[in-house]
């Protein structure tokens, strides 16, 4: 218990079966993200003033208990990977026998190759924010997005079972913006993609109008969805 080190976990899901392709399984939020984006539905994790974590013996309860009534554990935040002992709760839950997914924005290379490379987890999902020359201004920070690219890269050629997803919004993402994420997807050759429409929930991370995508927004890119992946589709239509 002590190599766990600190609770990473600022909050919980008790039960879910649409997070992990149809798995019975629970969410771990970590506390903390290095974007900043603001259609954000999880300030509560994001926002350091928002930030509460919980005790580890909670956590740690809460795990034994749920052990024989779900499948999977599915870890996102906030981002995960900014926690150094994320690797540690992920070998301790693994070694209770749950199937364990990982969201995560993909910048930490030096773990995310680590997770990835060793086969730690059984699912990842990776959110890609946007055409590479306007990442910036959806998540509100400065970074170096072909870190992202190459991880994404990584993950391709590790064999290791992924979803890589935007969340759209029509005051952030244009029809161009997205034909240039199917691109450069497709040209790193990503099997797994959707769509995410945004949806408004109670609070965001920032300032975003409740606004919709006109109704035929979405016939060509439909077709170029399912030209280009195996695995893709529209969520939230």
């Amino acid at each position: 218990m002590e190599s766990l080190g600190r609770s990473i976990f600022s909050g919980i899901q008790k039960f879910t079966t649409i997070d992990d392709n149809g798995y019975v399984g629970m969410i771990l939020f970590t506390g903390g993200c290095n974007f900043r984006c603001s259609y954000c539905h999880n300030p509560l994790f994001v926002l350091p003033e928002k930030i509460k974590f919980m005790e580890k013996k909670e956590i740690l309860s809460l795990l034994e208990k749920r052990r024989n009534l779900v499948d999977s554990v599915i870890i996102c935040g906030g981002e995960p990977t900014m926690h150094p002992n994320l690797i540690n709760w992920i070998d301790y839950i693994k070694s209770m026998g749950f199937r364990i997914k990982l969201d995560t924005n993909a910048t930490n290379s030096k773990m995310f190759k680590k997770i990835i490379g060793n086969k730690k987890v059984d699912f990842v999902a990776i959110d890609y924010k946007a055409p590479k020359e306007k990442y910036s201004n959806i998540i509100q920070v400065n970074f170096n997005v072909d870190i992202i690219i190459e991880n994404l890269k990584y993950l391709v050629s590790s064999g290791v079972d992924y979803e890589i997803r935007t969340t759209i919004h029509p005051d952030l993402h244009s029809k161009e913006d997205i034909f240039e994420m199917i691109n450069q997807l497709k040209n790193i050759k990503i099997k797994n993609y959707y769509l995410q429409v945004f949806k408004m929930p109670i609070e965001t991370v920032g300032i975003v109008k409740d606004k919709n995508f006109d109704n035929n927004f979405f016939d060509d890119i439909k077709l170029e969805l399912e030209k280009n992946f195996e695995k893709t589709g529209i969520r939230n239509l």
